[in-house]
């Protein structure tokens, strides 16, 4: 039975010894081997020729040089079952809060933000240990598990599976190149903010309003997030 690969596609850190490694004439994939143990040099291709930096990851071209990986993670990997309160109460007049559990019942809940504004920020927590801002796509998925439980009863108070792991299909959507390519449908803004804490809103789920989103302190598309987290520039 063939085992699908899964394998970091940040740039390579010697804390960790996993990574893509950049070199003038080779790129090298540090990961731990399928059948587990210390994590080396699993895969190794040439340079192409006129590769910079940026093109890796802003272009996604990391991807194409290893075909053989299936499954790619950011900065942690991590998967589990996590479950998303809807909204709570608010802590103003224009932000909503919630509570995430990750794991279990027995893990304490810890807050989710939605602020309305243009476009919405939505600030979530990550479970504990793995608080690694690189990995941008379980924030993402964090936040539209809020989404969902804002507009859909059967998305809140569940446990639900979720993971880190970006199938090579799903990069370019994991890490869109401009503002507008995040959206999330969920009920009027205005009607969650008239909430009281603790009371369970009497919604119109027939009629979502679709509005773009964007997760706290990123305010450019994700993929320049990628990149400028990594301390990878852009060409001159």
């Amino acid at each position: 039975m063939t085992t699908e690969i899964w394998a970091p596609g940040h740039r390579y850190t010697e804390r960790t010894k996993t990574g893509i490694e950049v070199t003038e004439t080779r790129i090298r994939l540090h990961a731990r081997p399928p059948d587990g143990g210390e994590s080396r040099v699993i895969a190794e291709v040439p340079r192409p020729p006129h590769l910079t930096e940026w093109a890796c990851w802003y272009d996604l071209q990391f991807a194409d040089l290893f075909p053989q990986v299936a499954y790619w993670w950011f900065g942690d990997a991590w998967t589990g079952q996590v479950k998303v309160s809807r909204a709570a109460g608010t802590t103003d007049a224009r932000t909503l809060v919630g509570y995430v559990q990750f794991t279990d019942d027995e893990t304490p809940g810890e807050p989710w933000l939605l602020v309305d504004a243009d476009p919405l920020i939505v600030s979530v927590p990550l479970p504990e240990h793995h608080r690694q801002p690189l990995n941008l796509p379980l924030q993402l998925a964090i936040a539209r598990l809020v989404f969902a439980a804002l507009s859909d009863p059967r998305y809140a108070d569940q446990w639900l599976p979720i993971t880190s792991l970006v199938a090579r299909a799903d990069l370019a959507a994991s890490f869109p190149t401009t503002r507008a390519a995040l959206t999330a449908e969920l009920p009027l803004i205005a009607d969650l903010l008239d909430l009281a804490p603790g009371r369970t809103p009497d919604l119109d789920l027939d009629a979502p309003a679709t509005r773009v989103f964007r997760l706290e302190e990123r305010e450019i598309p994700l993929r320049e997030v990628l990149c400028m987290l990594q301390g990878v520039k852009r060409p001159a």
